[in-house]
Formats: C-alpha cells, structure tokens, sequence
C-alpha cells in the first residue's frame, strides 16, 4: 500500500503539473475550505512556496501569507494591474510575499522591454523580492509540445544564456533568475 506522500508525489508528477489549483484540490482530495490542512501536508512534502498564476481577491492572499507553516506566497508579476497593491493593502505579511514572472514557451509570446520594466518596477517599488526566467539554447525540455525557449523576455529568446541572466540583473529588478527550460549544458 502506497503512502499518502507518494499518491501526492505521483499526482504532481504525472501530468507536468498541467492542472489547476481546483483540480489539484480535487485529485488531492483536499476540502478547500480546509486550506492549512493543505498548505501543511505540502510543507510535508519539502514545499517552501506555492505559486498564485490567477489571483484571489486579496484578502485570501494576504490570508495566506500568514500561514503557519512559512511557505512563501508568489505571485505572477507578468501583469501591470493593481493587484500587488491590493493585497498589500490588507496588510500582508510581506516577508512572504514574492513575485515571479512567467516564462512563455511559443516564439513570439513573451513580454516586451518597456512592459516587463513597469511590471517590474511595481513590485521592487514595495521591497518584494522578485524573479524571471531566461531560457538555454541548448535545452529542449518544457512544460508544452510548443518549446521555442522558456524566458520572460521576447528580446532574450535567441540570446546567449549568460547575457540573458546579466541583463535580467543588469536592471536591477530582478532577485533570482531561474532557467526555464531543462536541462542547460554544463556550458551555459
């Protein structure tokens, strides 16, 4: 008989992690009115943080960001609506508030210059430590059937690895830079 840990791992691993929070909730067979008993089995599982691609309302965030099991609460920065502002308006325990952009598999698809700035610009402005993508020219695994490279910035996408994570620190926005596709040569 399988542990509860391993149909968890399975789950989350089965399908590249192509569902919803609704339909993880669900395959978990988690209530999600019972939300710490959620937030705690993932700490069980060596999760420090859970990603929010679609808001809430703010207050659910904020509500979050006090979990008592510190996991860290990002939120998708490939948006310029006032939605950070929101939640921090509910005071949020910011400490645990992050912010990540999105990577975008199909050439074409990723954010521009100017848009990521301001995006950018509105979550350093409030202190919240930040990240973005860049993608390996040599790497070919991703999330989708389309794979053109994985960063957050059209201008990137055919770019040398290490101009594309200097750039991303150049501007002076940008915490962590994480490598979208897998796996980068030894080389990059």
């Amino acid at each position: 008989m399988r542990s509860r840990k391993e149909e968890i791992l399975e789950i989350l691993t089965k399908n590249h992690n192509k569902f919803t929070a609704k339909e993880l909730a669900d395959k978990l067979q988690i209530d999600r009115a019972n939300v710490s008993r959620y937030l705690n089995e993932l700490t069980k599982l060596g999760t420090d943080g859970i990603r929010l691609d679609e808001g809430f309302d703010g207050s659910k965030e904020v509500m979050l960001s006090y979990n008592p099991e510190g996991l860290a609460i990002e939120l998708n920065m490939s948006n310029n609506v006032v939605y950070l502002e929101n939640i921090l308006s509910y005071e949020a325990n910011a400490p645990f508030i992050y912010g990540c952009h999105n990577f975008y598999p199909q050439e074409g698809s990723a954010l521009p210059y100017d848009f990521f700035i301001s995006c950018s610009q509105r979550f350093k402005r409030h202190g919240i430590k930040t990240a973005a993508f860049v993608t390996s020219q040599s790497a070919k695994g991703g999330p989708w059937d389309v794979n053109d490279g994985l960063p957050t910035l059209e201008m990137h996408r055919q770019l040398p690895l290490d101009l594309q994570a200097r750039h991303m620190f150049a501007t002076g926005l940008i915490d962590v830079v994480i490598i979208g596709n897998a796996y980068a040569s030894m080389k990059n």
